[in-house]
C-alpha cells in the first residue's frame, strides 16, 4: 500500500481549517447512507476525472501541502483509487 492511502474531501467550498477533513474510506464504512453516498460520488469523481485527463492528454491539478500542481492523471502523487472504487461498488451499487 502506498503512503498515500486515504483522501481528504472538506464539505464546503471556500478554505477554513476549523472545518475537520472527512476521509472518504470512513464515510463509505460510515453508517449514515449520506456519507456513505458522498464518499462513493466523490471517489467515482475522482476515478472519471482520471479517465476524462488520460482521454484528453492533461493534467490534472491539485493541491498538495498547499501548492499548486499540475499532475499526470498516472502521477504516483495521487493516491491509488483501485480498493476505494471496489469498496465504493460493494456499499454503494449503480
Amino acid at each position: 500500500m502506498s503512503a498515500i492511502s486515504t483522501i481528504g474531501v472538506r464539505m464546503v467550498q471556500q478554505h477554513d481549517e476549523t472545518i475537520p477533513q472527512l476521509d472518504i474510506r470512513e464515510a463509505l464504512l460510515s453508517s449514515d447512507v449520506g456519507l456513505q453516498r458522498i464518499g462513493a460520488a466523490a471517489i467515482r469523481a475522482a476515478s472519471d476525472a482520471r479517465d476524462v485527463a488520460r482521454k484528453a492528454g492533461t493534467a490534472i491539478i491539485v493541491t498538495i501541502n498547499g501548492t499548486v500542481h499540475a499532475v499526470e492523471p498516472d502521477s504516483p502523487l495521487l493516491p491509488d483509487l483501485t480498493e476505494l472504487l471496489a469498496l465504493a461498488d460493494v456499499i454503494v451499487p449503480l
